[in-house]
C-alpha cells in the first residue's frame, strides 16, 4: 500500500528527529541561566525591605514597612504579593529563599516561554531548527546571573515578558486568548511601574492581531486591561492614600539625568561585550521580518516582534533618561531581555547559520567562562557591583538569609 507523499514512516522520523532536536537547542539557554543564577545565589539589602513587608502581612498589620504607618515602601506589589503568599503556605522555608528560588524559576520560565513562541513563529513561516541566539546570549552574561536570585522582582519581569510573547503567538488559534494576554498585561506596572512601557506595547500588538474583530469586541479586550489596572490603583489611592508609590517621590523617577543615564549604560555595555553578538542578531531579526512582510501573510507577526522589540528599546532609553540605577545594569536588563527574545537564529538559512551562529556561541563560551564585571565593590561613578559589596561584607560567598549575613 502507498502512502502519500510527505506523510510516510521516514517523514514521521524525520519531524520526530527534528522535534527533539529543536527542544533540545531550546533548553541550552535555559540550563545556561539556572547554572549561572544558582552560581550566584544571593539577596540584596533593597530586597529586604519587601520581606520586612511580606513579614509584617503574614503578622496581620498590612502591607506596610513599619506598623501603624500607610506608606507603599515597595515598587513591586504583585511579587510582595506572590511572597505573601507562598511564604505564607511554605513557612517552613525563610521568605528570603522562597525570593531567591522563585527568582531563578521564573527566569528560567521565562527564557523557556519565549524560545518555545520564537519556535513557533518560526514553524509558521516555514523556517526550520530555531537557535535561541538572543537569549543564549543574555544567559551568559553575569548581570543576568546576579539578577535573577537577587530576591527583587527581576525574575519576575523575566517570566512575564516570556509569557506574554508566548500568548501573543497563540492568538491566531485562539479566540478568547486575547482577553487573556490583555489582563495579563495589565499586571506590568504592580511588577514594576516602568514595564507600564511594556504592557503598552502588548497592548498595541493584540489590537493589531485582532485588527478585524468588531466594536465590542474591542471594547471587551480594553476592559480586561483596562478593569485590573483600575482596580490596582482604586486600592492602592483607598489604603496609602497615594496615586504611586512612595518610593516614586523619594527617588524622583521623573527627574532626567540623561548625563549619567549614558554613564549607567556605558557601564553595562562595555565590560560585558554586549554589543557584540547584538552587532549580528539585530539585523538578522530585522532581515527575517522583512522576508515576513514581503511574504504578505506575516504581518501581524512582524508587528508582535517589532512591538516587543520597539518595548525594550523604549524602556532602555527610559532608563538612560533617569539617569539608570546605582547597581550594575540592573534597569536595563529587561529592555535586554526583549531584545533578546526576537533574536533568534534559523539553522535552515546559510546567512543565520555562519557568522552570526559563531559569534552568539563564541561568545556565550567567553562570557560564562572570563567575562565578568570588573568591579569589585563600588566604582568612581557611584555604580555598585552590589552582589560584591555584601559578599565582602558578609564574608560570605552566597548572603541570602540572615543568618548568611552574621557569618563570618
Amino acid at each position: 500500500m502507498t502512502t502519500p507523499s510527505g506523510h510516510g514512516p521516514r517523514h514521521r522520523r524525520r519531524r520526530a528527529h527534528l522535534g527533539w532536536a529543536q527542544w533540545l537547542l531550546l533548553l541550552v539557554p535555559v540550563v545556561v541561566i539556572i547554572i549561572g543564577g544558582w552560581s550566584h545565589r544571593w539577596a540584596s539589602d533593597d530586597s529586604y525591605i519587601d520581606f520586612r513587608v511580606v513579614h509584617n502581612v503574614l503578622a496581620g498589620h498590612g502591607p506596610v514597612f513599619n506598623v501603624g504607618e500607610r506608606v507603599e515602601v515597595d515598587t513591586n506589589p504583585l511579587w510582595v504579593l506572590i511572597l505573601v503568599v507562598v511564604a505564607g503556605i511554605g513557612r517552613f522555608l525563610p521568605i528570603a529563599w522562597w525570593a531567591v528560588l522563585l527568582g531563578l524559576a521564573m527566569t528560567a520560565a521565562g527564557i523557556g516561554l519565549a524560545t518555545a513562541a520564537g519556535a513557533k513563529l518560526s514553524r509558521r513561516h516555514a523556517g526550520g531548527l530555531l537557535f535561541p541566539a538572543g537569549l543564549l546570549v543574555v544567559a551568559s552574561v553575569d548581570a543576568f546571573w546576579d539578577f535573577s536570585t537577587s530576591g527583587l522582582e527581576t525574575g519576575l519581569i523575566f517570566g512575564w515578558l516570556g509569557l506574554c510573547f508566548w500568548l501573543l503567538t497563540r492568538l491566531r488559534n485562539d479566540e478568547r486568548g486575547g482577553s487573556l494576554v490583555m489582563a495579563i498585561a495589565s499586571l506590568g506596572p504592580f511588577i514594576r511601574p516602568d514595564m507600564l512601557l511594556f504592557s503598552v506595547c502588548i497592548v498595541a500588538a493584540v489590537f493589531i492581531v485582532e485588527l478585524h474583530s468588531g466594536r465590542w469586541r474591542r471594547v471587551r479586550l480594553a476592559s480586561w486591561f483596562v478593569g485590573p489596572l483600575a482596580l490596582g490603583e482604586l486600592a492602592r489611592m483607598a489604603y496609602y492614600g497615594m496615586l504611586v508609590p512612595n518610593t516614586a517621590l523619594t527617588k524622583s523617577a521623573f527627574t532626567p539625568r540623561f548625563h549619567q543615564g549614558l554613564v549607567y549604560l556605558g557601564d553595562m555595555v562595555s565590560p560585558t561585550w554586549i554589543w557584540v553578538p547584538l552587532v549580528f542578531l539585530v539585523p538578522m531579526a530585522i532581515w527575517r521580518m522583512v522576508r515576513w512582510w514581503r511574504a504578505g501573510d506575516g504581518h501581524r507577526d512582524v508587528a508582535i516582534v517589532a512591538l516587543l522589540a520597539g518595548a525594550g528599546v523604549l524602556d532602555a532609553a527610559y532608563v538612560v533618561l533617569i539617569g539608570g540605577d546605582f547597581m550594575h545594569a540592573r534597569m536595563l536588563l529587561p529592555g535586554l531581555f526583549a531584545l533578546s527574545m526576537v533574536t533568534w537564529l534559523d539553522l535552515s538559512d546559510k546567512f543565520d547559520r555562519t557568522a552570526p551562529l559563531v559569534v552568539a556561541v563564541a561568545f556565550s563560551a567567553v562570557s560564562c567562562a572570563m567575562l565578568r564585571y570588573p568591579e569589585r565593590l563600588i566604582g568612581k561613578n557611584l555604580i555598585a557591583n552590589e552582589r560584591g559589596v555584601y559578599i565582602y561584607l558578609s564574608r560570605n560567598p552566597h548572603p541570602v538569609s540572615p543568618a548568611d549575613y552574621q557569618r563570618s
